[in-house]
């Protein structure tokens, strides 16, 4: 993969060498995956790499990062122009001063020598001192309300979840998640769930002031997705 601005490289990736050098490179999303005319993709890089060039800061420097579509089914837009609907989505997060809101930049990209258009290239939902921190000593996770959990070797349900859904574990790896981790995250949705159903006391389980943040947005935006899938949850 290489990057360049008015010609000059900003970025070039070498030739694919396993945890030295490359990239790899997949579709992704649920149904934008498979429906977009323009595919949105996730970038893994075998060394790490500030992709949106920020200065200063080691911390920036990551493996994954996002290609995402310039097109999202806006009904106004009915050939599939560019939308700036995400950027708004994001300064909005901003502007409530949400604990962590994702960077991006705008890029025209190019696969296999056929012009895809324009996209974010944005940081993913991901740990990181610079993105989601998480405490060092394995007590740290990030899990998604996922439609695709049957698709994952870990995954959990709660007793009043829909079955469609499942949680599945996005940090850490699914492979260092062992049955007593597994048994202990069910155990303590449960709890929150229970809280939430009686009408307790939940501050011991949920910040309350980032939820509120969280669905506040949701609600200034009109989105769908927040009663459904691409739902992160920290602990």
């Amino acid at each position: 993969m290489t990057m360049t601005l008015k010609g000059e490289t900003l970025y070039s990736s070498g030739e694919y060498i396993t945890d030295k050098s490359g990239i790899r490179i997949k579709r992704r999303g649920n149904s934008t995956a498979v429906f977009l005319n323009q595919h949105p993709y996730k970038i893994k890089l075998s060394k790490k790499f500030d992709l949106l060039r920020r200065t200063g800061d080691a911390d920036y420097r990551h493996k994954e990062w996002l290609l995402m579509s310039m097109y999202t089914w806006n009904p106004v837009m009915a050939n599939d122009e560019c939308n700036i609907l995400n950027m708004a989505g994001l300064l909005a997060s901003k502007l409530l001063n949400k604990e962590w809101t994702p960077e991006y930049d705008f890029v025209q990209v190019v696969l296999n020598g056929e012009y895809q258009g324009m996209y974010y290239l944005m940081e993913p939902v991901s740990k990181g001192n610079s993105r989601i921190p998480l405490s060092s000593d394995g007590t740290g996770f990030i899990i998604e309300h996922d439609f695709f959990w049957w698709n994952e070797d870990k995954y959990f349900k709660t007793d009043r979840m829909n079955d469609t859904f499942g949680y599945t574990y996005k940090e850490p790896d699914s492979d260092d998640v062992t049955e007593e981790i597994n048994d202990d995250m069910t155990n303590y949705m449960n709890e929150v769930e229970n809280a939430i159903y009686n009408h307790k006391d939940v501050s011991d389980y949920i910040d309350i002031t980032s939820f509120a943040k969280w669905a506040l947005l949701h609600d200034i935006l009109a989105t769908h997705d927040s009663w459904g899938s691409n739902r992160f949850l920290t602990r």
